[in-house]
């Protein structure tokens, strides 16, 4: 993945600009991007992820889960809709995997599969005042709505402008061709926008409760383990590959486990894999940790067993006390 933003180093300072003004972030978080075409497209994706494809009209987007046959996630990704193609983007380094899956399961169907990783190239804008620099520098108007998008210009080249408001003050991911998205980054900086790290990317990602795949959704888990049921599933849709274990989990009424936001009494974060405990036994382990500037503590994504989910629950963190928080977490 192509770097094209350089931080300016302050990790609260960078967190107050993300949530409170404006500034760039490069998006790893949206890195692995693969690019699906052919005639068969929508009704090929439909039939292999949780969500409704399709549904999806040009401009409109969603979340969804690759399962495999016993119903165990394969990738957590966004789905986005375009007039030729559909685009599913996810972590950095995960479309390869996500194509070999796919392409075991193209038979006759008019589908081919494209890797644009490393063609395309995208950053984050985030906060309040992002809007008006979307809608100045690319000369569109910025898409409401989580995963709606639109063509801007930029010097005459197109770039992708995609809501995003996963930081809790409004924001948009923009992709286009690298040497497109390169210039557009330095004219962006230009403009005054600040580049923030990926730290600081990293802290609003686990405040906002989003999933990465890798660290906090494996092949190890169930899709509504991860908590994204309303955004990522769809419970009325027809057969896709891995339905019977998640309709027989709807049918049941929850999972054994769930990821959860914790908030500990400590500045050090713990460890991924990190025991969380009641009252002497185990019930979870973290999955993501930081420490928040802003929340004055260290923050965390855990998969906690059903029984010790709820907000409020006051959980133990070897010599430290924790407790469970809503997602997305409140902070100062």
């Amino acid at each position: 993945m192509v770097r094209l933003v350089r931080p300016f180093g302050d990790l609260k300072a960078e967190l107050r600009v993300l949530r409170e003004t404006v500034g760039a972030v490069d998006a790893v978080a949206y890195g692995g991007v693969v690019e699906i075409t052919g005639s068969d497209r929508s009704t090929f994706l439909h039939n292999m992820c949780t969500n409704d494809i399709g549904n999806l009209a040009p401009g409109g987007g969603c979340e969804l889960f690759l399962a495999n046959v016993k119903g165990k996630t394969l990738a957590y990704a966004l789905a986005l809709c375009r007039e030729t193609s559909l685009v599913l983007v996810t972590a950095e380094g995960r479309a390869g995997e996500i194509i070999a899956h796919l392409d075991r399961y193209i038979i006759r169907e008019d589908v081919q599969l494209h890797d644009r990783s490393e063609e395309w190239a995208s950053l984050l804008l985030a906060g309040g005042e992002s809007d008006k620099i979307v809608g100045e520098m690319l000369n569109v108007d910025p898409p409401g709505g989580w995963c709606r998008h639109e063509t801007g210009t930029s010097d005459g080249r197109r770039v992708r402008v995609c809501a995003m408001d996963q930081y809790g003050a409004g924001g948009f991911l923009l992709t286009a061709d690298v040497e497109t998205m390169s210039v557009l980054a330095g004219r962006i900086a230009d403009r005054g926008v600040l580049g923030c790290g990926l730290a600081a990317a990293e802290v609003l990602r686990i405040e906002s409760g989003l999933p990465m795949f890798g660290a906090d959704v494996t092949e190890e888990n169930f899709p509504q383990e991860v908590g994204r049921d309303k955004f990522a599933v769809s419970f009325t849709k027809g057969c896709y590959l891995g339905q019977e274990t998640v309709a027989r989990i709807d049918a049941l009424g929850h999972v054994n486990r769930l990821l959860c936001g914790l908030r500990f009494e400590c500045d050090d974060p713990p460890l991924a894999g990190t025991a969380v405990s009641a009252e002497g036994s185990e019930v979870g382990r973290v999955t993501s940790a930081v420490y928040s500037p802003l929340a004055g503590t260290s923050i965390a994504l855990a998969y906690l067993k059903r029984g010790f989910t709820a907000t409020g629950t006051q959980l133990q963190l070897k010599d430290d006390a924790a407790h469970v928080v809503e997602l997305p977490m409140a902070v100062v």
